[in-house]
């Protein structure tokens, strides 16, 4: 097998409610880079910027916590 196909990070959905995520996201925000997330997050069909997704997802995550429905 070789190190490429070994080395890949497996795709994932970004999952707001998954604490990991989130944690994953804020290094993101920290560093200015995924080169050290472990996973790759796919962009979903009705989204063209994976940034813009994540943000959208977590305002609304965030909103509905603190106003409720």
């Amino acid at each position: 097998m070789s190190i490429l196909i070994s080395a890949k990070r497996p795709m994932v959905r970004f999952d707001v409610t998954d604490l990991e995520h989130r944690k994953l996201y804020a290094n993101f925000m920290k560093d200015r880079t995924w080169g050290k997330c472990p996973v790759r997050f796919e962009i979903e069909p009705e989204w063209t910027d994976l940034i813009a997704m994540i943000e959208n997802k977590l305002l609304k995550f965030y909103f509905k916590q603190e106003f409720g429905q």
